[in-house]
Formats: structure tokens, C-alpha cells, sequence
């Protein structure tokens, strides 16, 4: 049960985080792309290198937590079905360059923040 209660409450904070980032307003130049779903989907890929490599060792997290910052708050955080929503909108109103970019900069900017974030875990674990 403890594990479930975890799932929600993450699950709670990380939508709340995602409506407040989607809700603010980035000036970007003259473009169709999508820049604070982007920005959510790439720190949560980034957060979840750091907390995949730190969460035993440094955190010292039980399952029923890492179950619920994992799945829940950055399941909740980043979206696949946002992306799939916003790329089909964008073709369908003919958008096709923005929507190349957004899937392009979607998928190399997320593999790299889960790198990055893989990265700095390791090396805060050796700091530690």
C-alpha cells in the first residue's frame, strides 16, 4: 500500500510542476515548436539519470520512494503523449519543419540530459 501512496503523491507533484512550467510564458523566436513541453520532457530525463544513479547509495531511498519519484513524479513530469499530441497538430496544420525539429531536438536533447544526469550522479557519488 505504502508503495501506491509514494506513486500518487509523486505522481501529485510532478503534474502540479508540469502545469506551472507549461504555464509560463518563454519568448522564443518566431516558432511552432513547442519549447516548455521540450523543456519539461529534457530536465526530467536529466533528473532521472541523477536519481537512477544516486538513489541507493546517496539518497538511501526504499523502493516504495524511488517507485514514487521515478514513476510518479518524473512519470507524471514528462509526457510521451504530449509529444505525440503537439508533433500531430503540428503536420496537421502543415508544420512539418517544426515538427522535424521538435522530434529531432525531443529525442537527442532527452538521450543527452539522461547521460548528463547519469554523469553527475556518478560523480556525485564519488564526492560523497
Amino acid at each position: 500500500m505504502r508503495v501506491y501512496v509514494m506513486i500518487a503523491i509523486g505522481g501529485f507533484a510532478g503534474a502540479v510542476l508540469r502545469f506551472v512550467i507549461r504555464a509560463v510564458d518563454i519568448p522564443i523566436w518566431n516558432t511552432h515548436i513547442p519549447v516548455n513541453t521540450l523543456l519539461v520532457n529534457v530536465l526530467g530525463s536529466l533528473l532521472l539519470g541523477v536519481v537512477i544513479t544516486i538513489a541507493e547509495d546517496v539518497l538511501k531511498l526504499q523502493e516504495a520512494e524511488k517507485v514514487g519519484v521515478i514513476s510518479g513524479f518524473l512519470g507524471a513530469l514528462t509526457t510521451f503523449s504530449t509529444i505525440s499530441k503537439e508533433i500531430s497538430l503540428q503536420l496537421t496544420l502543415g508544420y512539418f519543419y517544426s515538427a522535424a525539429i521538435y522530434m529531432v531536438l525531443s529525442i537527442i536533447l532527452g538521450l543527452g540530459a539522461i547521460w548528463l544526469g547519469t554523469f553527475l550522479g556518478n560523480r556525485l557519488k564519488e564526492a560523497l
